[in-house]
């Protein structure tokens, strides 16, 4: 094998090494040039410094920096030594192992000619001198092998030379770098530039925001030109300064060059483009993208600026509360969409707003950047102002139509399922880019939900309320409160709402119950006689997330049908969470809200299959079964509670109230009519399938309690409870028969409240089981006694039909049994039971029904 191959070079060339060198060499002399190595600078660098700081200090501070860039010119220059000599030492050590692959391979030539001459030797031929041959080829092999190793020695001797001076120049190079930026702040650009003005008052803000003025300046320009038709300055625009508009500080350079006419200007210039430009893909491309980077720094400047340098962040705050009050002005600012001139009254065409332009941006902003969000403060000026803006033209225009007038080609239309002409993208709508903007964080959504606006006659509403009812009842139903049927809202409920410990949550959560419930009741059916109305069929998509949050504080519901109605409202409650209150005159109408949750995908109802399966998405069933679920795990868990502590005045109460609400809801939906039958229907069988697997035996060990109370928890309104409802194996329990939900409901009552009396064990201390049988004269065979061995009872749950009876028997002999109470208590929950149908029954018929 040739030397080259046993010998190869390092990796690398003297060459690189030394044109590097020469390069730093020439950083030194670039930095030893700049105004600030002797200590002068431009008016924009001086501009820098804190305002009232004088002109002395100033020349002093530029001093210090001055000092900063000569030690870093000097170390720059020795760099640049030390990278040369690196290069030499590399030059050296090629020249070297080239010297010993040259060696290297005259030896294997000698070795060769020797062997050959061995070989054709007439001596070692004759096979009498085969051993000398022998000892001639291996003393050659010897000398051979012994030369090979020379050579590797010096091999190794070369490359440890190289990489000492290497080393030594990485030492000194790391002493040079630690000279002038300590190691601790080598690791980002913001470090090493902190330290470069270290012993001076300029900031790292301070540069950015110079930087930040620049790049702003260039941006306008190109703005300008694009806006004039210039489609390589559009480009050129989205490329630069596309990856910066997240960055606060470019984002309000720009925002504040701009102003809001010319963010207008610009924004209604780069639509008629977008508009006009049909037949030219490219064209109208790249003037989406335009509107999307004007869109992101819109949305950023209106983000949380919190993170910005401490120094500058004042200034910047200073602006952006000016800038805030600007854009609410502008906002109202009407224009005439065609020609961007202002609009006056008796112009021809249509308006448009600031504040349909605004709302385009920030949908723009929210798109092109899923992190995009903006700050509470933001929420509480310029959100509040756009929905008063949007509620005075609802009153104004009544006949309106929810989409902006801003970007005609932008999205699709189509007929609405209410009949009306709705644009197919909500974006179109201004208050669901602003609702989309209020989703992507919880201050957000608090800073414009829970504020109030002015509702008529000196009164007032949330925004939440008016997101679901006054928008529309404006508008002589022309507007929807939102324009994706309440998907958006629903995510927001979700996200933000679920929460007993936090007040604005739990405040959210209760204007959403009001809202909802009043828009249901004050909505007439659409076509007059169906029992399905405008609201409840425009909020259709948000009816999932009412289940989830009416299930998540059903414990304030049950509270409240047991005569506690104390008025609308959030209270202080147990344990640092919060409770929702509501007045009679909501609980009058829950009646509504309940029946027209009923048509959230009745046909979807979770159930158990014919082969012990599950049918349907346990992760997402329908809204009212939702709320079912997590009454039967609120009312079993409080019951079991209450009865291990012994306290049957509280179980009672648990029972009670669980089953008055169970019904009531029942019967709100059987009080409903039209095409509500059909989910009356599926939930007359839903009752009976339950009731058939044996809902009310489930063991209390399966039923999840969440956060250690007995309720506020929303996985009880999924896949936990549904699990625990139908995984119970009780094939014996099919004991209902009546095709009536009353009855199931009755059957179930009964079973859970004496499932949860066996498994608290309540009945200790009284007569054993034993001596029950012995005294009332009974002779139990194995199919009835309801006990082990033992003594202790059978788990309900597995008890027979006929040891239920005897255990029921049992509980309820006063005189020889457990003292007779338990059948007062499931006959009061019956009565309460016929109380909520009864009024469920009367509420509706008040209203009409």
């Amino acid at each position: 094998m040739a030397g080259a191959d046993q010998l190869p070079l390092p990796d690398g060339s003297a060459t690189t090494f030394m044109v590097q060198g020469t390069n730093v060499s020439r950083i030194q002399g670039r930095l030893q040039q700049t105004l600030l190595s002797d200590g002068s600078a431009s008016q924009r660098l001086r501009s820098a410094f804190p305002e009232g700081l004088s002109s002395d200090a100033i020349d002093t501070e530029l001093s210090i920096l001055s000092g900063h860039v000569q030690t870093a010119a000097e170390n720059m220059g020795g760099a640049g030594t030390h990278i040369w000599d690196v290069g030499a030492a590399f030059e050296t050590c090629e020249s070297t192992i080239e010297g010993l692959q040259t060696e290297w391979d005259e030896v294997d030539t000698w070795f060769n000619n020797s062997l050959d001459q061995i070989n054709t030797d007439p001596y070692y031929t004759d096979p009498a001198n085969q051993r000398d041959k022998a000892e001639a080829i291996e003393s050659i092999d010897l000398q051979r092998e012994s030369r090979r190793e020379d050579m590797k020695d010096r091999y190794d001797t070369a490359l440890d030379t190289l990489g000492e001076s290497m080393s030594t120049a990485a030492s000194k190079l790391t002493e040079l770098t630690d000279g002038f930026v300590p190691a601790a702040q080598q690791g980002s650009a913001t470090d090493i530039a902190a330290a470069m003005t270290a012993g001076t008052t300029i900031s790292d803000g301070s540069r950015r925001d110079h930087v930040a003025d620049e790049q702003a300046e260039d941006a306008e320009e190109l703005l300008e030109q694009a806006e004039n038709g210039d489609q390589e300055a559009a480009q050129e625009f989205v490329d630069t300064y596309g990856d910066l508009v997240d960055d606060p500080y470019f984002a309000t350079a720009l925002m504040e060059r701009l102003g809001t006419d010319g963010l207008n200007q610009a924004s209604m210039q780069i639509m008629e483009f977008i508009d006009t430009g049909e037949g030219y893909p490219e064209l109208q491309q790249q003037y989406r993208d335009l509107f999307g980077v004007l869109g992101g720094a819109y949305t950023t400047s209106a983000g949380d600026l919190s993170g910005m340098d401490p120094s500058t962040r004042e200034d910047t705050e200073t602006w952006r509360d000016q800038w805030l009050e600007d854009l609410q002005t502008s906002g109202r600012e009407g224009y005439n969409p065609v020609t961007g001139e202002p609009y006056e009254e008796g112009m021809d065409g249509t308006v448009m707003y600031g504040y349909d332009i605004q709302s385009q941006l920030l949908a723009a902003g929210l798109a092109g950047d899923p992190n995009a969000s903006v700050a509470r403060d933001y929420m509480e000026t310029v959100g509040v102002d756009m929905v008063e803006w949007d509620q005075w033209l609802t009153e104004t225009y009544p006949h309106r139509s929810n989409y902006s007038h801003m970007g005609n080609s932008m999205y699709d239309f189509g007929e609405s399922p209410l009949g009306d002409l709705h644009p197919t993208d909500p974006r179109r709508d201004p208050l669901h880019n602003l609702l989309q903007a209020a989703g992507r964080s919880e201050e957000a959504t608090y800073g414009l939900l829970l504020e109030d606006i002015p509702a008529g006659d000196g009164q007032t509403q949330s925004i939440m309320e008016y997101y679901l009812h006054g928008r529309s009842d404006a508008s002589n139903g022309m507007v929807m409160g939102m324009t994706d049927f309440g998907t958006t809202m629903g995510d927001v409920l979700e996200s933000y709402s679920l929460d007993n410990t936090d007040e604005e949550s739990v405040e959210l959560a209760q204007q959403a119950i009001v809202g909802y419930n009043d828009a249901i009741a004050g909505s007439e059916p659409l076509d007059g006689s169906t029992a399905q109305t405008r609201a409840g069929l425009s909020m259709s998509a948000l009816r999932p997330a009412m289940g989830t949050v009416m299930a998540t504080y059903i414990d304030d519901l049950h509270t409240a049908f047991d005569g506690q109605a104390t008025g609308d409202g959030v209270g202080q409650g147990d344990g640092g969470t919060y409770d929702i209150t509501f007045s009679n005159g909501t609980l009058n109408n829950l009646h509504h809200t309940f029946g027209d949750l009923g048509y959230d995908r009745p046909d979807q109802i979770v159930r158990p299959g014919d082969d012990g399966s599950v049918v349907g998405d346990p992760d997402n069933p329908p809204a009212l079964q939702r709320i079912l679920n997590a009454s039967y795990a609120h009312t079993n868990n409080g019951m079991y509670e209450a009865l291990s502590d012994g306290n049957m005045d509280a179980a009672q109460d648990a029972f009670g109230n669980g089953s008055y609400f169970d019904a009531f809801v029942m019967e709100s939906l059987s009080n409903e009519n039209g095409d509500n039958a059909g989910a009356l229907d599926q939930y007359n069988q839903y009752m009976q399938d339950l009731a058939n697997e044996g809902l009310g035996l489930v063991p209390f060990d399966d039923i999840p309690v969440v956060g250690g109370a007995v309720d506020k928890g929303i996985d009880w309104a999924k896949d936990p409870v549904l699990e625990a409802m139908f995984d119970t194996g009780n094939e014996d329990a099919s004991r209902v028969q009546s095709a009536e939900w009353q009855q199931a409901q009755n059957e179930m009552v009964n079973d859970r409240f004496y499932s949860a009396v066996a498994a608290a064990g309540t009945y200790e201390g009284s007569p054993s089981f034993t001596e029950w049988e012995t005294a009332s004269e009974r002779d139990l065979g194995p199919d009835e006694q309801f006990w082990n061995e033992d003594g202790s009872v059978i788990p309900y749950d597995q008890m027979t039909p006929e040891q239920r009876d005897q255990f029921v028997d049992y509980l309820n002999d006063s005189e020889n049994g457990a003292g007779g109470q338990y059948g007062s208590m499931t006959n009061d929950a019956e009565g309460r039971m016929n109380d909520a149908r009864t009024r469920a029954a009367n509420d509706n018929q008040a209203d009409g029904g």
